[in-house]
C-alpha cells in the first residue's frame, strides 16, 4: 500500500503512516527471551526456574522470593512474578 511503511524486527511490528509523526512505541507485553527492567512482572514459562529468572533480570533468587512472598523455590507455568 502506498503511504504505509511496515518494519518487522525483534521488537515486534512497527507501522508508520505517511505524514504521521514518529512516535516511540512500547515493547510488547510478553518477551520471554528479552531482558526486562526491574519493577515489572514476568509470566513463568514451561522450564523456567527461579535461578534462571533471577539471572535473566539481574537479581537473586532470594530477592524474587521476597518480592513474591514465596516460601519455596517452586513456581508454576502462568504464575506472574514481580521482578524487584
Amino acid at each position: 500500500m502506498e503511504g504505509i511503511a511496515l518494519n518487522v524486527g525483534l521488537e515486534g511490528l512497527n507501522v508508520k503512516l505517511e505524514g504521521e509523526p514518529e512516535v516511540e512505541e512500547e515493547q510488547p507485553v510478553k518477551q520471554v527471551e528479552m531482558q526486562q527492567q526491574s519493577g515489572q512482572t514476568y509470566i513463568v514459562q514451561s522450564g523456567d526456574t527461579l535461578y534462571e529468572i533471577a539471572n535473566r533480570f539481574g537479581t537473586t533468587v532470594s530477592a524474587l522470593k521476597e518480592a513474591n512472598n514465596l516460601t519455596s523455590d517452586m513456581i508454576r507455568v502462568g504464575q506472574v512474578l514481580n521482578i524487584p
